[in-house]
């Protein structure tokens, strides 16, 4: 037990060190992109998918660092995963800019109840009592 929480520990370090703050800034300037809230509504939900992000840093301009990040969304409108390209000039308060949004495989949230409709129950009158003879009244 105290193996997995050490390497998840690890693990968690070089994330932060490998991406530093850029994931969470990134996720600010998608919950206010207009494009995003128009398709997704207003997210509920932006979480970040390491396995499926890169970054590197190209030296060729000036030692900014670039990068593709995936994250699974979830709006009041819709779900889906986004990718976005984006570029970070060097330095610890180095500007960050989207260069693109990519949408992938967005679908409506459900909409509807949470359990099954239960069916409606019907309900008869009592029947009236049976008198020998013929309805009541009748002599």
């Amino acid at each position: 037990m105290l193996l997995a929480i050490a390497f998840w520990g690890l693990n968690s370090l070089q994330e932060a060190r490998l991406h530093g703050d850029t994931p969470e800034v990134c996720r600010i300037i998608l919950e206010q992109n207009p494009l995003l809230i128009k398709r997704f509504g207003h997210l509920r939900e932006e979480r970040f998918q390491a396995g499926e992000s890169c970054v590197f840093a190209d030296p060729a301009h000036r030692g900014c660092t670039e990068g593709v990040y995936t994250y699974a969304v979830c709006g009041s409108r819709a779900e889906g995963i986004i990718k976005a390209a984006w570029v970070r000039e060097p330095g610890a308060n180095g500007s960050l800019y989207i260069l693109s949004l990519q949408i992938l495989g967005q679908r409506p949230v459900g909409i509807g109840p949470s359990h099954p409709a239960t069916p409606v129950e019907r309900r008869f009158r009592p029947a009236p009592p049976l008198v020998p003879g013929g309805p009541v009244g009748e002599a």
